[in-house]
């Protein structure tokens, strides 16, 4: 009788047996999600597998691109069998060993070459340090479905590049070189489904007209965004960011203009300053927008119920999500707000149908103020994130006195107080989160406030330290509100 042991080594080497027994093409899929060293070590398992990796159709480098042994992995496949998809990518000059080479990109515009094939459907190139030129037959691939190039330097993208599958494009961490015209790129890529953008420096004026394109994202991290021109029936997302920096007063620069024409489009973010002129027309009616204003003057401008002084339109789209993402933006806008206090008919905003608020508060000054006039005036609010900060970052000057017998002292926030006599109705707002919560008065009071004006309030979670009257106020509005899941996220925790 056979013993177990031997037993279960039968069954274990006729189960690597079947895999072996596979055909190659299902081997080549397996190898396709390994890294070439590790893809060519698998000719060390069997004389099955001796010559695998060599007709293999997928290719990734992701570490350690030592010269020599990428030159060896290209030199010994089939040549008969072109590569379907080609990927060199390293995070860091560290990851990189190279030869001593007066040009460091020379080695790798050879692999690109060798790979850039017509068969080729896929190239992923994520490399360190200065790439400026990629070869021209990158530009000419007929089958290339998805081209992904992270390259710190210069793309210039050729006027006569012709991508004709491409389906998906995405350029990061480079600069885009004026092209010879703004649709360079959309007249190179007709199939193109799926744009990204993320550049380290001011963008080039661009036209976005790909007949086929569904998804179109820009980022850019230092410079200004060049013109846009963005038109497509079949588009249902547009995404524009620009860094912004937290502590910084000055705005900056925003784009040139804005052309947008796209009947579907379903989302669109615009973080960043508002374009000096915008066209905005064919947009449907169901379109959810996200919109961050950097400076106090667009705020009075959507408040004013006007368009901003470069004229553009953006802000009378119709906005589901408003991002104030600097202190000062909401408390310059306090100010002015407080100048009408005595006002008895204050104006609606054209913006009821916002569904969520994100903006940074300091509650002892006027942020509050500028805080409840927002809340009474987004009425259909259903969601609000607020951050805490525990000093101002304007100089109150004048205005401070005045403020604090006319606001501060009949309570603001608190039970009783001045927004309670005010009618801040939030019927729909169901979910708040408040981070870096200090456990001061005014923080609380409006913790404190919220359920009374939002009926419908489910759940509020706050983030902060683990001190002491933290822990005591998060009990207190639990031991008040019961109904309410109130959640507590320590840092650091």
């Amino acid at each position: 009788m056979e013993e177990p042991a031997r037993k279960r080594q039968r069954l274990s080497a006729a189960a690597a047996d079947r895999i072996s027994a596979l055909p190659d093409h299902l081997l080549h899929e397996i190898l396709a999600f390994l890294p070439a060293r590790l893809a060519v070590g698998t000719s060390l398992l069997s004389r099955r597998w001796r010559a695998v990796w060599t007709t293999a159709p997928d290719v990734s480098f992701t570490t350690q691109l030592s010269p020599s042994f990428v030159d060896s992995v290209l030199r010994h496949r089939d040549p008969a069998l072109p590569l379907r998809s080609f990927s060199l990518v390293a995070a860091s000059a560290d990851e990189v060993v190279s030869d001593p080479d007066p040009d460091p990109a020379l080695p790798f515009r050879s692999w690109i070459l060798r790979a850039a094939s017509p068969a080729l459907q896929r190239l992923t190139l994520r490399l360190p340090g200065r790439f400026d030129l990629l070869p021209p037959a990158v530009f000419h691939l007929p089958s290339l479905k998805v081209l992904e190039l992270r390259l710190p330097g210069r793309l210039d993208w050729p006027a006569a590049a012709f991508l004709p599958s491409l389906q998906r494009l995405e350029l990061s961490d480079l600069t885009l070189l004026y092209p010879a015209t703004e649709d360079a790129i959309s007249n190179s890529c007709p199939a193109l489904k799926c744009w990204r953008m993320s550049f380290e420096s001011a963008t080039p004026e661009l036209e976005v007209k790909c007949p086929l394109l569904e998804v179109f994202e820009l980022r850019t991290r230092a410079g200004p965004i060049g013109g846009l021109s963005i038109c497509g029936r079949k588009i249902r997302k547009v995404s524009v960011r620009q860094k912004y920096v937290a502590e910084s007063f000055s705005r900056p620069p925003a784009a040139a203009y804005l052309k947008l024409s796209a009947p579907g489009l379903q989302t669109l973010e615009w973080f960043c300053p508002l374009p000096r002129s915008a066209t905005v027309d064919s947009l449907p009616d169901s379109l959810a927008s996200s919109l961050m204003l950097l400076t106090p003057g667009e705020l009075l401008d959507l408040d004013e119920n006007r368009l901003p002084n470069y004229g553009h339109v953006l802000p009378l789209l119709r906005v589901d999500r408003l991002v104030l993402p600097h202190c000062w933006i909401i408390e310059e806008f306090s100010v002015a707000i407080f100048h009408r206090h005595d006002q008895e008919n204050p104006r609606a905003w054209v913006h009821e149908n916002l569904k969520h608020l994100e903006l940074i508060c300091f509650f002892e000054g006027f942020g509050s103020l500028g805080l409840a006039f927002l809340l009474k005036n987004f009425s259909k609010l259903e969601t609000l994130r607020v951050s805490c900060v525990k000093e101002s970052s304007i100089n109150y000057a004048i205005h401070y006195t005045l403020f604090h017998i006319l606001f501060k002292s009949k309570g603001a926030f608190g039970r009783g107080g001045y927004w309670d006599s005010h009618d801040l109705s939030l019927k729909q707002l169901v979910q708040v989160s408040v981070h870096d919560f200090s456990g001061g008065r005014f923080e609380y009071d409006f913790l404190e406030f919220l359920p009374r004006a939002a009926t419908s309030l489910r759940m509020i979670t706050i983030s902060a330290n683990g001190e002491e009257i933290v822990l005591e106020k998060v009990e207190q509005l639990r031991q008040s509100f019961p109904h309410i899941e109130i959640l507590l996220q320590l840092h650091g925790r």
